[in-house]
């Protein structure tokens, strides 16, 4: 008998508690809003002037021509491509340049070029390339970015062409081309 007073006793407790937990919860109501109110985002971007960089840049080995074959001017196709990076964020453009320095062999001995020019081809409307750039001269234009060439841009290919004089001398020649990048360009 006492078992089934405690039994019952436990039964009327927990449901008493049961009850009791659910007085003291917390109720949720699903409230429609009363109104709406936006914020704003703002962010100001400024202009890194040094964030403008030449990627890669094509080099030339003509490899291995006669003299007779090397007084006809001879073009090669370099590689890689000439590429720019513009992260500046303007419409300032720019403009590459490139100029070739003497080719000389092992003996310090010039190579006596007639002419070394650059044709650059490109495919993008913000770009203007080059047509017979005069690199050894001096300082040629060969690509020009205008004010919408922002992002990373390439050309299509950068063809060199050589011409040697006929009093050139056997031997293996090397030398060096100085591309430049400039702010700048013709909008």
């Amino acid at each position: 008998m006492f078992n089934l007073y405690a039994n019952r006793m436990r039964a009327l407790l927990g449901a008493t508690a049961l009850v009791g937990g659910l007085l003291t919860a917390p109720i949720l109501i699903n409230a429609a809003p009363l109104a709406n109110s936006n914020g704003s985002t703002t962010l100001s971007l400024t202009s890194d002037p040094s964030a403008i960089t030449l990627d890669t840049v094509p080099s030339f080995d003509w490899g291995s021509l006669t003299t007779k074959a090397a007084i006809n001017e001879n073009g090669i196709v370099g590689s890689p491509a000439l590429q720019v990076t513009d992260s500046r964020g303007t419409d300032a453009g720019y403009q590459v340049t490139a100029k070739a320095t003497d080719m000389q062999n092992i003996d310090e001995v010039n190579l006596p070029i007639v002419s070394m020019t650059l044709d650059t081809a490109v495919s993008d409307a913000s770009l203007t390339g080059a047509t017979n750039a005069d690199i050894k001269s001096g300082e040629a234009l060969i690509l020009s970015g205008n004010g919408n060439s922002n992002g990373t841009k390439q050309t299509q290919s950068t063809k060199g062409n050589i011409k040697i004089s006929n009093n050139a001398k056997v031997g293996t020649y090397t030398g060096t081309i100085v591309y430049t990048i400039n702010d700048g360009a013709l909008r």
